[in-house]
């Protein structure tokens, strides 16, 4: 980010979530992004994708990052199952043969799921959908809107814990609100607090860190919403 600001506009009001941020998140590390709700986590990782453009300053990106796991609004939702997997087989030059039958077998999709619009399943198969997209993809750098949950795709046992490592074992950018849900592999957290961000090579004490800060007075609901649209439930 090279002195990025950005502003957000509701209703008659315009609120400041970034203003002349200027950061670098390398490449090589597996990073937490930790921040109380409402901070603005969200709206970094979406300029990072460029689903937002700054409002002042240019974000650069020289990595090849994925959507954020376990979302699936990039899909069709309009789509059937079938309708969607041609098409994403198209786009990752993958057979639609193959294609199809691995993503029946990953996200356990009947031969009638085919032709059922994708708004129609369970949350829980749309973001196994996503997260079979994100693998075959093979990003350089995943970007995980919130505590990665393989239970949540209702993976379990040994399956959840071979997604884990397929997902968390490259590099990664994780946003989550809690201490607790940095993954045991992180080796780099950035703090996010009243729109800076602050740089910690020592895990532990970037934990205890932000454990102690109040809760910003700013806070809005706004940052609520963006976390709960990423749950994509």
């Amino acid at each position: 980010f090279d002195r990025v600001s950005y502003q957000l506009k509701r209703e008659t009001e315009e609120i400041t979530v970034f203003k002349d941020l200027s950061v670098g998140f390398p490449k090589g590390r597996k990073i937490a992004l930790l921040g109380h709700d409402g901070s603005g986590k969200a709206t970094l990782l979406d300029l990072l994708l460029t689903r937002l453009a700054p409002t002042l300053g240019q974000v650069f990106v020289r990595s090849r990052l994925s959507f954020p796991v376990m979302q699936s609004q990039f899909l069709d939702q309009r789509l059937t199952v079938g309708q969607n997997i041609i098409f994403l087989s198209g786009i990752t030059g993958v057979d639609a043969k193959v294609f199809r039958t691995a993503v029946m077998e990953f996200c356990d999709f009947s031969p009638t799921s085919l032709k059922e619009p994708l708004r129609n399943m369970p949350a829980w198969a749309r973001m196994r959908l996503g997260l079979f997209v994100c693998l075959v993809c093979d990003f350089d750098c995943h970007l995980i809107g919130g505590a990665f949950r393989p239970q949540r795709l209702r993976f379990a046992g040994e399956d959840a814990r071979r997604i884990t490592e397929l997902v968390l074992g490259r590099d990664y950018i994780i946003s989550v609100d809690q201490t607790r849900l940095i993954p045991e592999n992180c080796d780099l957290v950035y703090i996010l607090y009243n729109g800076r961000l602050y740089l910690f090579e020592d895990v532990a004490r970037a934990a205890a860190i932000f454990a102690a800060l109040p809760v910003p007075k700013e806070v809005s609901a706004r940052g609520r919403a963006d976390e709960e649209e990423d749950d994509d439930d």
